[in-house]
């Protein structure tokens, strides 16, 4: 994270997450979906939303994950608005990351 006057900002970056059973056991971040490689069937999608600055470091962080191939929820988990680049990047991209059986309920 880069910051002036250490001023707490929130940094965004999707998240491909390997999972066992109900466990995530790897991750993989990238600013840009389309910079992420193509999941596999034990992996799913996230947005991550991190609050903090350098100082120190990452105070909070919220998560959003997809409803489905064409939709984002509303808000991440803490209830911040979800962003309309990140709306736009799920809508040409999401069919490609989409896993059904890894749905969030």
């Amino acid at each position: 994270m880069t910051t002036t006057n250490n001023r707490l900002f929130a940094s965004y970056e999707w998240c491909l997450e390997t999972v066992e059973g109900e466990d995530v056991v790897d991750h993989h971040h990238e600013p840009r979906l389309d910079d992420l490689p193509e999941p596999e069937s034990d992996q799913r999608i996230v947005l991550v939303r991190s609050w903090g600055n350098d100082e120190e470091g990452v105070v909070d962080r919220s998560y959003a994950y997809p409803d489905g191939p064409d939709s984002l929820p509303a808000t991440f988990d803490g209830g911040q608005k979800i962003k309309d680049n990140h709306r736009r990047q799920w809508a040409q991209l999401g069919e490609q990351f989409w896993i059904p059986s890894l749905k969030i309920s």
